[in-house]
């Protein structure tokens, strides 16, 4: 019993120990993909505003159907925007690494995603859904 509550702290204190030398992460908002090839576009609210401030790394979560993401396209407040290849096949429940946006915190105003859910057989409805989240 002691060492079965030995491994809980040791992985809790791991966690917080991780989530602080990344910092804060935050939630961007979510994007739906249909089973052919699909381009979404995520918009975020005002830069500058408590709801948008800069971040310096991306990260997306699967759910729902597997999904293939072949890139992002990210439009940045001051109209620059950065091609981010991803290239890979998520299953439901599954994430991406952190994949970081040129410069430091950058404040973004749109995310544009193309990628396609990705299953066997027909299915008209099935949508993958997208999460995005940024590291500040």
């Amino acid at each position: 019993m002691k060492k079965w509550i030995m491994i809980v702290s040791l992985a809790i204190v791991g966690a917080s120990i991780q989530a602080m030398a990344f910092g804060p992460v935050k939630y961007l908002g979510t994007v739906k993909l249909t089973e052919f090839k699909d381009r979404d576009v995520l918009h975020l609210p005002a830069c500058g505003s408590s709801m948008n401030t800069g971040v310096k790394a991306l990260k997306l979560k699967v759910s729902q159907f597997p999904a293939e993401i072949n890139h992002l396209r990210v439009v940045y407040s001051n109209g620059g925007s950065d091609v981010l290849h991803v290239r890979q096949n998520f299953n439901p429940g599954s994430e991406s690494r952190w994949i970081d946006v040129r410069g430091w915190d950058r404040c973004i105003r749109k995310i544009y995603i193309i990628g396609d859910a990705n299953s066997p057989g027909f299915r008209p409805f099935k949508q993958a859904k997208v999460s995005f989240y940024g590291l500040k």
